[in-house]
């Protein structure tokens, strides 16, 4: 189903891709934080070195944590901007559809719900759309 999405809505892959993408990066960031932090920790406690020797690895670490950010704050509005496009599009066949069916269909189901349905119902993919399938393909690659 979701590949068919992305293949009816231009431009989703591409935002998906991006989605993943920087959360790839960001991932292998995160290990590079973590070897400057330790060698910054060992630095410190261990070996005794001032600030004026820690000062690089300091400066690299707030570096890395400030990519790790822009790269996190992108790939969340990729996400979004992917979920609202599908979301978008999925209310508008919605509602061709029930302009196809005609007024004789709506007079048998009750307005309000088909309201809520067409609001609602899509509405509810927000979470899955932005932030549960670009987990699922990060998995992917950490597993």
């Amino acid at each position: 189903m979701i590949a068919k999405l992305f293949r009816m809505i231009k431009g989703t892959r591409k935002l998906f891709a991006v989605s993943v993408v920087t959360g790839v990066l960001s991932g292998l960031l995160l290990i590079g934080q973590a070897v400057y932090l330790a060698r910054a920790t060992n630095g410190a406690f261990l070996e005794g070195k001032g600030l004026q020797l820690l000062w690089p690895s300091l400066c690299l670490l707030l570096t890395i944590m400030i990519v790790r950010a822009v790269l996190f704050t992108i790939g969340e509005w990729s996400a979004k901007q992917m979920a609202q496009q599908i979301k978008s599009d999925l209310r508008l066949r919605l509602l061709d559809k029930l302009a196809q069916l005609g007024p004789g269909f709506a007079k048998g189901e009750r307005g309000g719900e088909l309201v809520g349905t067409v609001y609602e119902g899509v509405e509810q993919l927000e979470d899955y759309l932005a932030k549960y399938l670009p987990q699922i393909a990060l998995s992917a690659f950490y597993y």
